[in-house]
């Protein structure tokens, strides 16, 4: 029941079929995941629209403008690396390693590319990580820290063993789209989830074992 699934299943249903959506997880979403925070809205997940234009070639953004959400444009990231509402030295630090953290992670999955192996994206950024000295002297709390940005920028809350390097590199290369905006939904991503999901039947805790294929239904007669 991640946006893919639902998107599927809403066009199945609009089409005349009937649909039920099976999640093994206890909520619908996958890699977007809306949660809150002090009464707040918190994106553990994915958490911004890219390449936003008025040409109407984004689907989500479409979506976003005819429901009306309040949304705001993102250029500047570097307010997320808050402690408490005011920014440190430490932080400022930290944020400094993660940068160098992700860019030898990019060399290292460009090689795997070019060697035409590849291999979860956790192992790559322990590579990273090993391959640099500073990562050793980190205190627990911190490598904690870096584990958990790791997964909130590249991992959108799915476990990073699950992802591909490849795949990681590749989003790289396919970048933002120069002149376009990156915006937020100030209610969460999970808006999105909601609006898809909604008049659907989805069915959460309910892991698939086996998948049968029987012959193919007509929608449903008028």
């Amino acid at each position: 029941a991640g946006v893919a699934g639902l998107a599927c299943a809403k066009e199945l249903s609009n089409a005349g079929f009937k649909v039920t959506v099976l999640e093994a997880k206890d909520r619908t979403g996958g890699r977007i995941h809306t949660a809150k925070w002090d009464g707040s809205p918190v994106d553990l997940g994915a958490c911004f629209i890219h390449s936003c234009d008025p040409e109407g070639d984004n689907e989500v953004y479409n979506i976003a403008r005819e429901q009306n959400w309040k949304m705001q444009i993102k250029t500047d990231f570097r307010e997320e690396w808050l402690h408490r509402g005011k920014r440190s030295e430490e932080v400022d630090t930290l944020r400094n390693y993660y940068s160098f953290l992700d860019d030898r992670a990019k060399e290292l999955a460009k090689k795997c590319r070019e060697s035409h192996i590849d291999q979860p994206l956790s192992k790559t950024f322990q590579e990273a990580q090993d391959s640099i000295r500073v990562f050793s002297e980190l205190s627990e709390t911190e490598k904690q820290i870096f584990e958990g940005l790791t997964v909130s920028q590249h991992g959108y809350v799915a476990p990073l063993s699950c992802l591909s390097t490849h795949d990681f590199i590749d989003a790289h290369d396919l970048g933002v789209i120069e002149g376009r905006e990156r915006i937020v939904i100030d209610g969460g991503y999970g808006a999105l989830v909601e609006h898809l999901a909604k008049d659907l039947t989805v069915l959460t805790n309910k892991v698939v074992r086996g998948v049968t294929q029987h012959s193919f239904l007509s929608p449903l007669s008028s």
